[in-house]
């Protein structure tokens, strides 16, 4: 299991941000991900030459996994209540680099029987 996640938005001239997020065995530098991750890219004859990278390296990956024990995610209404199932979904967002902090957004998922990764994956197109 890799042991830091590096978070990065992804600017393109003319699109929207694009979130990205990869997993290292090792830790890397600013300048490291600019160097490994910031190759050209042709698309139809346009070049995206400006990313912005926001790098997290303050937390280790494998410890934030066990700090909020990975197997809670699990979770359904028919284990923990509303509120407890809302925080473990934050607590979800935020390892995977995005944002849940709209409770009331989230109560459908929760009232189907959706887990938290379920709700997060279902919104945002991830695996």
């Amino acid at each position: 299991m890799p042991k830091y996640q590096i978070n990065a938005t992804i600017k393109k001239p003319g699109g929207g941000p694009v979130k990205w997020t990869h997993y290292s065995d090792f830790p890397m530098t600013a300048e490291e991900c600019r160097k490994n991750f910031s190759k050209e890219k042709k698309q139809e004859s346009v070049f995206l030459l400006m990313f912005i990278f926001q790098i997290s390296f303050a937390k280790r990956y494998l410890h934030k996994m066990q700090e909020i024990h990975m197997a809670d995610f699990g979770s359904t209404k028919q284990t923990v209540t509303f509120e407890e199932w809302h925080e473990l979904l934050m607590d979800y967002a935020e390892l995977r680099g995005g944002n849940a902090a709209d409770a009331e957004a989230w109560r459908g998922d929760y009232e189907a029987g959706k887990t938290p990764v379920e709700a997060y994956c279902d919104e945002w197109g991830e695996d």
